[in-house]
């Protein structure tokens, strides 16, 4: 695809939201956060129209925040310097209003994380990846 053919279609992309934004993808042990957590969190009983997503977002820590179904409410991805550290962000978790309980999983390694979400072509159904096409 040619260099004006293709900012075009980046363009019309951006436009119908398809594309929100562009970043840098930062290793977080480069920056001294070595420690990757998932912790799940329960809110307590009759709160459950409380959102508690602002009071997370406020913990910059948290990278990630899921309001989930299933027994936990949300799950939250946290990144840490060390075990310390981990613990204190779960504590500033842990006392937030509203949440009942959490539990908290360490992760040893990670196999893969921010692949390229499949896309489906509007008029094939053929399953595209972002990357170039094999001939």
């Amino acid at each position: 695809m040619a260099g004006p053919s293709a900012h075009e279609r980046v363009k019309k992309l951006e436009s119908r939201g398809v594309i929100r934004g562009y970043r840098a993808t930062v290793d977080p042990a480069a920056v001294g956060l070595n420690v990757l957590a998932f912790t799940w969190v329960t809110q307590a009983p009759g709160t459950i129209s409380a959102d508690l997503t602002p009071a997370f977002a406020a913990i910059a820590e948290i990278e990630e925040c899921h309001y989930i179904a299933g027994e936990a409410d949300y799950i939250l991805k946290i990144r840490a310097r060390d075990m310390e550290h981990l613990g204190e962000v779960v504590r500033q978790v842990q006392t937030t209003t509203h949440v009942f309980s959490t539990e908290t999983d360490v992760v040893f390694s990670t196999g893969f994380e921010g692949r390229p979400l499949p896309l489906v072509g509007r008029t094939s159904g053929a399953r595209e990846t972002g990357r170039a096409r094999e001939t």
